[in-house]
């Protein structure tokens, strides 16, 4: 339906009327139908700039698409990767995937899990209060989750989180940490201390240089 032959002006569409049809797209059922959709909706992500409200048309349709066992997540992936390339894209999605992050099914909160971490990666936390946000919803999935590839996505997010909070480590262990299994915190702070060290052979390299 899209390409790079065929502008969104050559199909009578713009952008904002475009984005309601992607969720009729990811309703496609055949699966050859469906990831020709999805490719049509990655490269239709990476040649227009979106609005949060654009997004909004179509994300929670994305989302709960992974589901299917014959969608395309590195595709889908790739979508978010296109609209986080601005801040306010990027925050939003945190957002909203935040929502699916501890969803019944795993492929959707594994997908979330990781879009999470994608957006953690590209742009920094905007404030306090989405820290304090993230910070709850990944307490929660460490606390909840049996499936060990979302605990090391999990994980992976909040050693980001944790460099943007004051509190020392230990004490977060002793109050907000409570619920989650003493080997799952060895895992964190294994990751945690990891980074630490990284980042101060960074620092130490930059000082002989």
């Amino acid at each position: 339906m899209f390409g790079r032959s065929e502008p969104l002006e050559k199909l009578s569409l713009t952008v904002e009327s475009f984005c309601p049809l992607i969720r009729n797209m990811l309703g496609e059922q055949h699966p050859l139908s469906l990831n020709e959709a999805l490719r049509s909706i990655e490269l239709f992500t990476r040649n227009y700039s979106l609005s949060v409200g654009d997004l909004n048309n179509f994300m929670t349709a994305l989302v709960e698409r992974t589901a299917s066992t014959n969608f395309n997540l590195k595709l889908s992936e790739q979508v978010l990767l296109n609209c986080m390339r601005t801040s306010e894209g990027a925050w939003f999605l945190m957002r909203e995937l935040g929502r699916y992050c501890l969803h019944k099914n795993q492929r959707v909160a594994l997908f979330a899990m990781d879009g999470l971490g994608l957006a953690l990666s590209t742009h920094q936390l905007k404030d306090e209060k989405q820290t304090l946000a993230l910070f709850k919803l990944l307490t929660a999935v460490l606390e909840q989750t049996a499936s060990k590839e979302i605990r090391s996505s999990a994980i992976r997010s909040m050693v980001v989180v944790l460099q943007n909070i004051t509190e020392p480590f230990e004490e977060l262990c002793n109050c907000e940490f409570r619920g989650i299994r003493p080997v799952v915190i060895r895992e964190l702070a294994a990751a945690l201390n990891a980074t630490t060290s990284a980042a101060k052979k960074a620092m130490s390299h930059v000082g002989t240089v």
